[in-house]
């Protein structure tokens, strides 16, 4: 039987990195995709590729034909919560802007057993004073108020959107 090919945005990230290790331990063929970033020496041991790439400005559709993954997860992010208030339009490019452009690239390339996960965070609910019994669910209402939480509650608009 072929291995699942995923290919994960974020390798050089505390979650991408986690993912990837986790993901070929299971079996799994990766494809470790990083921006600027070093990728860690557990990354570089565990991924079947690397490939630095500028997800805002590169070919990414290339990437994704050459890779054929059967699954992305979109790890990616801007995630510093001060970084994002400082720079909130690069907060927006990097968490909404390259989501939609990834989120396009996936739909020329997918077969109709295609995955695409998004990878967000709980402090989408950061505006909510009380946890309620058992944590949040996925259809709970977001109550975002930091750059970084709305810009990644956008993120997840634009993936449910699809």
């Amino acid at each position: 039987m072929e291995k699942l090919k995923v290919l994960i945005t974020g390798a050089s990230g505390f979650v991408g990195g986690h993912l990837i290790v986790g993901l070929k331990q299971k079996g799994y063929k990766i494809c470790a995709i990083a921006n600027k970033n070093s990728f860690p020496v557990e990354v570089k041991q565990s991924a079947d590729s690397l490939i630095n790439l500028d997800l805002l400005n590169d070919d990414v559709l290339g990437v994704l034909n050459s890779y054929a993954p059967d699954v992305i997860i979109h790890a990616a992010a801007l995630s510093k919560p001060d970084e994002c208030e400082k720079n909130p339009e690069l907060a927006k490019q990097t968490n909404e802007i390259i989501t939609t452009q990834l989120l396009n690239a996936f739909h020329e390339i997918r077969s109709s057993s295609s995955k695409f996960i998004y990878i967000s965070t709980d402090l989408v609910f950061d505006g909510n004073p009380f946890c309620p019994l058992g944590g949040f669910k996925e259809n709970d209402s977001p109550v975002s108020l930091s750059v970084y939480a709305k810009t990644k509650a956008q993120g997840e608009c634009i993936v449910l959107k699809e």
